[in-house]
């Protein structure tokens, strides 16, 4: 499987059939916001089956509270990109 820049993935939505990855946005107040993807325990791209189980990780990873970084601005955006 070729992966692709996090920036260069292509969004997908609820009719997307295939594998699928999680790009993550962070935003920090410094300007900088690092974009990459979701990792496993083993730091590699993560890799869903599915549109639905990529959808359930980040409703599983934005619920409750969410506690900043030194100097992040705010909660990161999720989106869900063909694998």
């Amino acid at each position: 499987m070729k992966i692709v820049k996090p920036e260069n993935a292509q969004e997908v939505d609820v009719k997307y059939v295939g594998k699928c990855m999680i790009v993550c946005e962070s935003y920090y107040y410094n300007g900088y916001s690092p974009i990459d993807f979701v990792e496993d325990e083993h730091c590699t791209p993560w890799v869903f089956e599915n549109y639905d189980a990529a959808k359930e990780w980040i409703e599983n990873a934005t619920k409750g509270v969410y506690y900043l970084e030194h100097g992040e601005a705010g909660a990161p955006d999720y989106t869900i990109v063909a694998a």
